[in-house]
């Protein structure tokens, strides 16, 4: 982390792996729970979503063991403020793996507890590719330079959503992972 984060807040850990599964998150104080999780064998590339809830706001570097050592492996950290005690809502994950491939990245359809969460939506895709955030979203990350690619945006919802699919575009036809999380706010 850039700086030291706030006592209460969470992080949101968006990780991207190839050929190996974590073991594990620690930034030698707080908790870090898998909350979503896609895996793409074609291509043996993982996405993942964890989050730290009510954090303490000391630690400044997060760690990731992986049970494997080859491979690449990109993170994404970010800090959020407002989330309930309980924050985690809707998780699921998917993909497309046919070969036949797509630009229209999509989740499946999901829906939310209560007005107010904030969506988090991760893709890996089996090519390189450059992301566009889709309706309502905001990209977080999207620019890639090779096979090492991770797409991820969120969305801060309004309203409840039901039966909602979100979408991100993306710059090449390709398969993907794809790894989704709501988290309730306060």
């Amino acid at each position: 982390m850039p700086s030291t984060p706030t006592t209460g807040n969470a992080i949101v850990v968006v990780l991207k792996s190839e050929w190996g599964i974590s073991t594990g998150i620690s930034d030698g104080t707080n908790t870090y729970e898998l909350v979503s999780q896609a895996y793409n064998g074609d291509v043996n590339k993982i996405v993942s979503i964890y989050v730290a809830k009510n954090i303490t706001g000391t630690a400044t570097d997060i760690t990731i063991s992986f049970g494997v050592s080859s491979g690449y492996h990109q993170t994404i950290a970010i800090e959020y403020s407002g989330f309930a005690a309980d924050p985690i809502d809707a998780t699921a994950s998917g993909g497309l793996f046919d070969d036949t491939g797509t630009t229209d990245v999509a989740t499946n359809a999901f829906s939310t507890a209560q007005a107010g969460e904030l969506v988090i939506v991760a893709a890996v895709p089996s090519a390189t590719a450059t992301f566009t955030a889709g309706t309502d979203f905001t990209l977080i990350d999207g620019n890639v330079e090779s096979m090492q690619s991770l797409g991820v945006e969120e969305y801060g919802v309004g309203g409840t959503l039901s039966s909602y699919v979100a979408h991100m575009t993306s710059s090449a036809t390709l398969n993907f992972s794809i790894a989704w999380a709501s988290f309730k706010l306060v």
